[in-house]
């Protein structure tokens, strides 16, 4: 049991619609929100600007969220966030007004680590859970096309973590 399940964002097309790690990871807080892990699911919002045109995810997300109807619980935007720690902070800020301590964080497979670290650093309790993903078979990397990806993926987070603990954010 988790006082909130908080689904981070993972980036959106220049007309709105969530890349698909965003989409994976939505639909597992959803997943979990809709068996009554917690009684509050958050969203953090992407917010782009594409050759001048402000973009933002919400709508999509509103759209998947109202697929699943949940009448023990309520849906929380967190805001804008353009980082992970600024997504840990955003949600510390309303967990402080709501009384939440215990978190289940959604994230991807390879950003879980790093992720859970974050919010654990601003003061919660974490369990950890990441979203299927329609990206890379995590379970069956066996492709050279798979491996590559996995092995950018990596780095994309060795390169993540070096720079957040630079930071003091780990």
């Amino acid at each position: 049991a988790a006082d909130a399940i908080v689904v981070l964002s993972a980036g959106i097309t220049t007309d709105g619609t969530l890349h698909p790690q965003a989409t994976d990871r939505l639909l597992k807080g959803l997943e979990l929100f809709s068996h009554g892990v917690a009684p509050a699911l958050v969203l953090t919002r992407e917010d782009r600007t594409f050759n001048g045109t402000r973009v933002t995810s919400q709508a999509d997300q509103a759209r998947i969220a109202s697929l699943v109807t949940s009448g023990n619980g309520r849906i929380v935007y967190a805001g804008t966030t353009r980082s992970t720690r600024e997504e840990a902070v955003r949600v510390r800020d309303i967990a402080r007004r709501s009384g939440w301590r215990r978190l289940v964080v959604v994230t991807s497979p390879f950003h879980s680590r790093r992720a859970c670290a974050v919010f654990e650093k601003v003061g919660f309790a974490v369990a950890c859970l990441p979203a299927d993903s329609r990206d890379l078979p995590v379970s069956r990397i066996i492709t050279p096309k798979d491996r590559l990806r996995a092995f950018q993926l990596w780095i994309y987070e060795v390169a993540g973590d070096i720079r957040y603990r630079q930071r003091g954010w780990l």
